[in-house]
């Protein structure tokens, strides 16, 4: 049987009134994932957004003030290698083009590193913090895994083409402020692994800065499978708590996605093409 067990964090944020402190919550969260033998851990969109509580108020473009860039994850690789974990290090503030991103960056624990720009802005990212899209879908280095940052997760296409090029677990750091921006991604991951018969690992920030720009973080952490046999009915392979820290951790039989893609009753990644190609453009009636 090939399979890899996945963690997705549900991270809650924590008084930080330094780099020490971050970095001690990090180590905390790598360590329990290790200790559930996980070999994937998934980790929040803007969960260093923890950093801001070393000041006294908001800030207009917090990323201006943010010292913990993507690029700085490219130095986790000890970390990776001494868990044997593959991070994906949720997201964070870096600069792309001569712009500002949102980056979500994955270590292994064969020191390969890769990273993924979020596609698709909220308004806010766009409009309030000036956040630019990324350019395009990047293969990490076990091309098996890839990533679909919050907003992205929503849009079918981006995940499709990932899937045609052998993504089988997608990796969907998150951070959403309200119960209904919560339910759009989950029900996000759980339709991009029905349509794709892939499994999502869904992470979530959690908790208040108490001002922006965290104001509130809401959800919970899941690990989601396709909604066909063997797999759970619901698609949930395991779940945590509603708004509380922790871990979802389950293992990912990649042997039974293949079987269920090829013998399932029904077949949607199969399906899915032909039905791309068999509907007509939408005609006027007489």
């Amino acid at each position: 049987m090939e399979a890899l067990k996945a963690a997705a964090a549900a991270w809650m944020i924590r008084p930080c009134r330094s780099e020490t402190d971050f970095w001690s919550h990090f180590d905390e969260v790598v360590a329990e994932a290790k200790s559930a033998g996980a070999d994937l851990l998934v980790l929040p969109e803007y969960f260093t957004l923890e950093l801001d509580g070393r000041f006294d108020g908001p800030y207009e473009f917090p990323q201006e003030r943010s010292d913990v860039l993507a690029e700085r994850f490219l130095e986790l690789t000890d970390s990776a290698r001494e868990a044997r974990l593959t991070l994906v290090c949720g997201s964070a503030f870096a600069v792309g083009r001569h712009c500002w991103v949102n980056r979500s960056v994955l270590v292994d624990p064969d020191g390969r590193s890769a990273w993924q720009d979020k596609l698709q802005m909220t308004q806010w990212e766009s409009v309030e913090w000036g956040i630019s899209s990324g350019e395009g879908l990047r293969q990490m280095p076990d091309p098996r895994i890839g990533i679909s940052v919050c907003y992205d997760v929503e849009f079918p296409e981006p995940v499709a083409i990932q899937a045609e090029h052998g993504v089988d677990v997608l990796c969907v750091p998150s951070w959403t402020e309200t119960r209904h921006g919560f339910h759009r991604v989950r029900t996000g991951c759980l339709a991009r692994a029905l349509e794709n018969q892939i499994f999502t690992v869904h992470a979530t920030l959690l908790g208040s800065l108490g001002r922006e720009p965290v104001p509130s973080a809401v959800g919970s952490a899941a690990v989601i499978s396709p909604l066909t046999p063997p797999f759970p009915e619901t698609g949930v392979l395991a779940e945590t708590v509603m708004d509380s820290e922790g871990l979802a951790v389950a293992e990912l039989d990649l042997t039974a996605l293949q079987l269920s893609r090829a013998q399932g009753d029904v077949r949607n990644r199969r399906d899915r093409a032909t039905v791309q190609t068999a509907w007509h453009p939408w005609a006027a009636q007489d």
